[in-house]
Order: C-alpha cells, then sequence, then structure tokens
C-alpha cells in the first residue's frame, strides 16, 4: 500500500512538473495553449485594473466597462480657455464610446469642435479573420478590450491601426474592412519616409538567442498589409555595444526589458538625424536613441532623465521632444514633479522643461501611455492618456480641454486610445465627400 501511494505520489509530481514545462514553454515560445490562454487572461486582467494606464477602483471594478473608470475632472468634452485664441488643427480621437459599447475613431475640427467624420471599426470582423490567419506570435483578442491603437489617416479617408497588442487592421472611409494582419503588433502607427508603415512589433521567435523575454523592435508594413522588413531593437543594442543597458534592468520587467513604445520616422536631414533615421522610445529602460538603418548605428542615446517616456518628435531644429510620465513600474512616482514634455539637444546634450509650470498647473498626469507634439507657434498638444485627457496648452496658459465623458454620464470616462493632432496642411480631406 505505501509503496502504491509513493508511485500515485510520484507520478503526480511528474505530472504537475511537466504541465509546469508546458506552460513555461507555452508563454516563452507561444505555442498551444498560449492563443487560447492569452485572452482570457487578458479579458480578466482588463476587467480588474482596466488598460495601460488605466487603473481602477473596486467599485468601478464591479460597475463600469474595462474602457472606463471615473472621471476625474469637473467637465466633459470639449472646454475652451483660452478664448481668444483659435485653433486651425484637427483631432483623430480613438476613443471608447459607451453609447457604441466600443471603441471609435472621431475626427474633429477644433475651430467650432465639429465632429466631421466617425468611423467605426468591425471589430468581430476583425477578430475572425485575424484568429483564421496562422501567423507567428498573433494573440487571441477580446472584442471588450479591443483597442484601436494610434490610428493614421490616410489620403483616401481609410485609417490603419493596432489593436495595442495584437492585429494590425485598415478600414476604407465607411469603417469596411479592407485587411488584418495577425502578427503582435503594438504600441506606434508611422508612415514612413517610402510611403509604406513603421509599427511597433513583437519578433518570435526572438533574434537573439540570450534575448530577455519579448524581442521589441519595429516593422516596415505596407498599405496593403504585407510586412517588407522587420527589424529587433534587441539586435541593435546588441550591434551597437548597448548590450549592458539592455541586461542591467533585469529587475523592471524579466519578460519585456525594452517597451519600444516609438518608433518614429525622420523625415528629413536635421542637425545630426538624417532622412530615414528612426527615433526609438524604450519604456522600461528609461532610453530614447536615434537610430540609422543605413549603416545599422545609433547616431544618439540617452538615457533619463525621464522615467517611463513615451512619444519621441524630432523639431524643425533637430532637437527632440520627450513625453516624460515620470513614473515608476507603471505607477507615478509619488513626491515627484508630475508628467511633463521635455526636449532634448543630442549635439548639446542639454534638456530642457519648457512646459513644466504650466502642466503642474493643469495637474497632468499619466503612468502609462501619454502623446505629445509641439506645434508650429510653440504651444503643445497633449494626450494624458491614463486620465482619458487631451489638452492643448501654450508655455503659461491652457488654450483648450477635452475629457472622453459623455453628457449623459459625465461621471465615467471611456478610454483613449493614443490621438493624433494635425495641422491644417497635413489632413487631406477631400475624401469627405459623399461620405456624409
Amino acid at each position: 500500500m505505501i509503496k502504491r501511494k509513493l508511485y500515485l505520489f510520484a507520478l503526480f509530481y511528474l505530472v504537475a512538473v511537466g504541465f509546469g514545462v508546458w506552460g513555461f514553454a507555452a508563454n516563452a515560445w507561444r505555442f498551444f495553449p498560449y492563443k487560447i490562454v492569452h485572452g482570457i487572461y487578458a479579458e480578466v486582467r482588463g476587467f480588474l485594473i482596466g488598460g495601460e494606464g488605466q487603473s481602477k477602483t473596486i467599485i468601478q471594478k464591479l460597475f463600469t466597462h474595462n474602457q472606463e473608470k471615473k472621471n476625474h475632472f469637473e467637465y466633459h468634452s470639449f472646454v475652451v480657455r483660452d478664448k481668444n485664441f483659435i485653433d486651425r488643427g484637427h483631432l483623430l480621437i480613438p476613443r471608447f464610446s459607451r453609447e457604441h459599447e466600443q471603441v471609435l475613431v472621431d475626427l474633429y475640427r477644433i475651430r467650432d469642435f465639429q465632429l466631421i467624420h466617425r468611423w467605426i471599426p468591425p471589430i468581430s470582423e476583425i477578430i475572425v479573420r485575424g484568429d483564421q490567419e496562422e501567423t507567428t506570435g498573433a494573440l487571441r483578442l477580446t472584442e471588450a478590450g479591443f483597442r484601436v491603437q494610434h490610428p493614421i489617416l490616410l489620403e483616401d479617408g481609410s485609417i490603419v491601426f493596432s489593436h495595442g497588442e495584437g492585429y494590425l487592421s485598415r478600414i476604407d472611409k465607411v469603417s469596411r474592412l479592407l485587411w488584418v494582419n495577425s502578427h503582435h503588433f503594438h504600441h506606434s502607427v508611422e508612415k514612413g519616409v517610402d510611403g509604406n508603415l513603421v509599427v511597433g512589433i513583437n519578433i518570435n521567435p526572438p533574434s537573439v538567442d540570450y534575448s530577455p523575454g519579448r524581442d521589441d523592435g519595429y516593422a516596415i508594413v505596407s498599405l496593403e498589409g504585407k510586412i517588407l522588413e522587420t527589424h529587433s531593437v534587441t539586435r541593435i543594442l546588441h550591434d551597437n555595444g548597448y548590450l549592458g543597458l539592455l541586461m542591467a534592468f533585469s529587475n523592471v520587467n524579466s519578460q519585456d526589458r525594452l517597451h519600444l513604445n516609438d518608433a518614429q520616422p525622420i523625415y528629413e536631414d536635421n542637425n545630426i538625424a538624417k532622412r530615414g533615421d528612426i527615433a526609438l522610445s524604450m519604456r522600461h529602460l528609461s532610453t530614447v536613441a536615434v537610430y540609422r538603418p543605413l549603416d545599422n548605428n545609433i547616431v544618439a542615446l540617452q538615457f533619463g532623465p525621464w522615467l517611463f517616456q513615451h512619444d519621441i518628435n524630432i523639431l524643425p531644429d533637430g532637437r527632440f521632444s520627450i513625453f516624460n510620465n515620470y513614473s515608476i513600474k507603471g505607477r507615478t512616482n509619488s513626491g515627484k514633479p508630475l508628467s511633463t514634455v521635455m526636449i532634448w539637444d543630442p549635439v548639446s546634450g542639454t534638456i530642457e522643461s519648457p512646459y513644466k509650470e504650466i502642466l503642474k498647473q493643469a495637474n497632468m498626469h499619466t503612468s502609462g501611455g501619454g502623446r505629445s507634439r509641439i506645434l508650429p507657434n510653440g504651444d503643445v498638444f497633449v494626450e494624458e492618456t491614463g486620465r482619458n485627457r487631451l489638452l492643448r496648452v501654450s508655455p503659461d496658459r491652457v488654450r483648450w480641454e477635452y475629457v472622453n465623458a459623455p453628457e449623459d454620464k459625465p461621471e465615467a470616462s471611456g478610454a483613449l486610445h493614443w490621438s493624433r493632432y494635425y495641422l491644417p496642411d497635413e489632413i487631406p480631406l477631400d475624401w469627405l465627400e459623399g461620405t456624409q
């Protein structure tokens, strides 16, 4: 009897160890049942804590959609703060809509805050078509947690967007699905110098044997949805002598050392940057860099003083703007300055914070997400992703604000998924004819 019990115990132990090894391997190399388990995990996690920068209280967890949270402000929709200022730009806003129970994309003319077009992505169709593809690195998505991440408007009125951590899709001006690519894309979507798209991607299998966790990089994707090239940022750091930087941050997130959240193309020669370079923002390293694919060379790199930063953009004088979340491990760094927008000069090494005081007055902070764009007159457009707010400020005043909260339920705000500000000469609108 004792011998039989020992055999059963040994069998149970071996089965448990086997399942443990299988689970670890499935997570590391993403074979069965990774897609199924990840989908369930993502749904439960989204319900409990929301998305990036979208923490929720216990009450909110029980009674609000996973893409909603408490409205932190005493207003909703657009509010003008500087009545003497006229904004000639446009906003492309991907936002959760309680009315539609999903994320949609709105195009606004800012001078009169007029909604001029709306896309309602066919989320269920995107998921079904994406799930039908057998693509390395694809994730199983859910409708409730589906994000329309960083949409980019093309000349025919179609938009391309990622799920945030999943498929890349394109829909036309009347929201018909054109294509889905079910690789694991994430974060920023930008237009490259050659007319193709530059999109964050998880490279699987990893490009180097010792790649810690996921191997973040960016892909060149055609407007027809085909991947033309992939570039591993792990490999880029290795080849340029920065492997120690990558390995030094093992306690930040062992499975997500880099967390590449922006791959921003450079469109013309400017100071040290050349046309075709890519500016990179690596959140979990608190590091930005300017990379030259032509010769696989990092021409500039800066660690801090930003913490968990997002969204690097080149300015007309060759400096770079950086959205500084100033958070640690996804949490606001209490007792320290709020989130802000910094300007980095890679030649002189100087770093400035010209909007620090006005953004402090506006009580702007987000531990996750965050977008900014410095405009030609010196104002800056900001998306405060964690609290579902957009605002435009000058160095000394707030021009306008927007909170994604409906008039019939202003106490709850819906998620924003990386909005864009377009200058008047940047946005094609001829396609609007016949769509209204």
